[in-house]
C-alpha cells in the first residue's frame, strides 16, 4: 500500500491524501515553504542554492510523482479521476504547511557562498566547504574561490593611480561586505568625484563578480511607489550609478537608512495578496561626479553612522590609455583574483568586528562625511552661528538669502534654492530662536517678509545703506 492512498475495506485505493503527497513531494524535491515572502523555494544540490519554485513547476512536479505512485499502484481509474488541476492546486497550497519557515531564513552573517563551495569565516579566516541545505543561500558568486588568485591589473592600473592606500583599503572591506552579501556594517558607499576617474568601473567590476542577479537598481525617487520594494527581494546589493547632484534630495530618500539598517521592511508584489516582508540589509553603493547632500532631518547622527565617502579627486593622467570595456577585461582576466581580494577584505573586516573595532575610518575618511553632513545641513549651520536674538533688529527675507548664499560661497558650498531656503528657514527660526515670520518687515518704505527679533552678527550692505545687524 502506498501511503499517499485512502483504501477501501477491501484493499482498493479510491482517494489521495494531498497532505501526504505535499509531503512526499516536499521530502524528495527538498523543498521548504517562506512565509514571509509567500513563496515556495527549491534546494538544488549542484548549485548549493534554493531557487524559486513557481506554482505552475511545482504542480508539474507533484503530478509526476502522484502518476508514479498511480502507476505503481495499477493505475485504478478512481485515482486517475483525482488528477486534476484544481486537485494539483490544491496540493500546491498543502505544500506550504510542508516545511514552513518564518522569519529571514535566507539572512547570512560569515558565509560566502561560490562557484566551487560555501566560504565559512572560522577562528579569523575563510574555509571553503562542500554546499549544504543547511547554509540556507539563494545568492552566489559564480566564480571559483581561490585564495593564490592575484589581480596586478585591478590594482595597479585601476585602483593605485586614482586612490591613496588607505581608501583603496576601506574599499576592499566594502568589497569584502559586498561579496558576504549582507551589510554588516551597515553602510552607504559613495564614490564621489571628477568623471573618467575610475569610479563607475570599479563598480562595474564589483557588480561582474557578484554577479547582476544579485544586483537592483536604486531609483531614490521611486521608492514611494507601490512595487519598487519588490524589485530588491532576493537581492543583496542596491546601486546608484552616475547620479544627479540631488539624487538624495528626494523626500524619500530617507529610506535608504532602513533598506542597509536591518529594518524589517515590506514590499507589495503583483498577484500577492498581502505585503511581503524582507530584511533591509542591503549592500548600497552610489556614484557620482557631483556633490550629495544627504536629506537632513532631525537624523544627522544616522546618516553620520551609515555614510562612507570615497574621493575621486585625482585627474587622470595626461596621455593616460582608455581602454574599452576595461570591467570586462579586467574580470575575464583577473576575476578569481579579484574575488580573492574582496574575500580578503572580508576577512579583514570580520576581524574587526570580531575584536569589537567595528568598521575603522581615519580621521581624513570621517572628514569628508562631516562635510558633505555639513553641507547638507547648511541652513541649520547659517542660522545657529550668523543669526541671534535682538529685539531692536529686523531682517528680511531677501537680506537672509543673500547672507545665507555669501556664507556658503566662504564655505565652498553649494546653496539650497532660495524657495526650499525660504521654507527651511522659517521652520529653524522658529526652532532655534523661537521667532515666526513676518510680512510687514520695512524696507524702501514697503512691508516684505522677514523676522523681527533677528540679528545677523556681521556687517550687511543692502542696496540703499549698510546696516550693522
Amino acid at each position: 500500500m502506498r501511503e499517499i492512498f485512502h483504501y477501501n475495506d477491501k484493499g482498493d485505493p479510491f482517494d489521495v491524501d494531498a497532505y501526504k503527497l505535499a509531503a512526499l513531494f516536499a521530502a524528495e524535491n527538498k523543498t521548504i515553504f517562506c512565509r514571509d515572502e509567500d513563496e515556495i523555494y527549491q534546494y538544488q544540490s549542484e548549485t548549493g542554492l534554493y531557487s524559486r519554485l513557481t506554482k505552475q513547476q511545482a504542480m508539474n512536479g507533484i503530478e509526476k510523482i502522484l502518476m508514479r505512485e498511480i502507476i505503481i499502484e495499477g493505475s485504478p481509474t478512481a485515482l486517475l479521476k483525482k488528477k486534476t488541476v484544481g486537485f494539483l492546486a490544491g496540493t500546491v497550497d498543502a505544500l506550504k504547511g510542508v516545511g514552513c519557515k518564518e522569519g529571514d531564513i535566507f539572512a547570512r552573517q560569515k558565509i560566502i557562498h561560490c562557484k566551487n563551495g560555501v566560504l565559512v569565516f572560522e577562528k579569523g579566516e575563510f574555509a571553503l566547504k562542500k554546499f549544504s541545505p543547511s547554509f540556507w543561500s539563494r545568492n552566489r558568486i559564480e566564480i571559483d574561490f581561490d585564495a593564490k588568485a592575484k589581480c596586478p591589473r585591478f590594482l595597479n592600473e585601476l585602483l593605485l593611480p586614482m586612490l591613496p592606500e588607505h581608501d583603496i583599503e576601506m574599499l576592499q572591506r566594502i568589497a569584502g561586505q559586498m561579496v558576504i552579501g549582507n551589510n554588516i556594517c551597515q553602510k552607504i558607499l559613495l564614490m564621489i568625484g571628477l568623471a573618467g576617474t575610475g569610479k563607475t568601473t570599479q563598480l562595474q567590476v564589483f557588480g561582474k563578480i557578484i554577479g547582476r542577479n544579485n544586483i537592483s537598481a536604486l531609483r531614490t525617487d521611486l521608492l514611494a511607489e507601490r512595487f519598487e520594494f519588490a524589485n530588491y527581494v532576493g537581492k543583496t546589493m542596491l546601486e546608484g550609478r552616475d547620479v544627479s547632484s540631488d539624487y538624495l534630495q528626494h523626500p524619500t530618500s530617507s529610506a535608504l537608512k532602513s533598506l542597509c539598517g536591518g529594518d524589517l521592511l515590506g514590499a507589495e508584489i503583483k498577484g500577492v495578496r498581502h505585503h511581503v516582508q524582507f530584511c533591509g540589509s542591503f549592500n548600497i553603493v552610489i556614484t557620482s561626479n557631483s556633490r550629495q547632500k544627504a536629506p537632513i532631518d532631525n537624523d544627522l547622527d544616522a546618516w553620520r553612522r551609515r555614510l562612507v565617502i570615497i574621493d575621486f579627486d585625482r585627474p587622470r593622467a595626461p596621455g593616460a590609455k582608455i581602454i574599452p570595456g576595461f570591467a570586462d577585461t579586467l574580470v575575464a582576466e583577473e576575476g578569481q583574483g579579484i574575488f580573492a581580494w574582496m574575500v580578503e577584505g572580508a576577512t579583514r573586516l570580520l576581524n574587526d568586528i570580531d575584536a569589537g573595532r567595528g568598521f575603522q575610518m581615519n580621521e581624513i575618511q570621517r572628514g569628508r562625511v562631516d562635510r558633505m553632513l555639513d553641507e547638507s545641513d547648511s541652513i541649520r549651520i547659517f542660522i545657529n552661528r550668523k543669526c541671534e536674538r535682538n529685539i531692536a533688529y529686523d531682517i528680511s527675507t531677501d537680506e537672509l538669502c543673500r547672507a545665507y548664499n555669501d556664507f556658503c560661497d566662504d564655505n565652498s558650498w553649494a546653496p539650497t534654492a532660495q524657495k526650499a531656503f525660504e521654507s527651511r528657514a522659517g521652520d529653524l527660526m522658529l526652532q532655534i530662536h523661537r521667532v515666526t515670520r513676518a510680512h510687514d518687515i520695512k524696507r524702501n518704505g514697503k512691508n516684505c517678509r522677514g523676522f523681527r527679533g533677528i540679528k545677523l552678527n556681521h556687517v550687511f550692505e543692502t542696496e540703499d545703506e549698510a546696516f550693522q545687524w
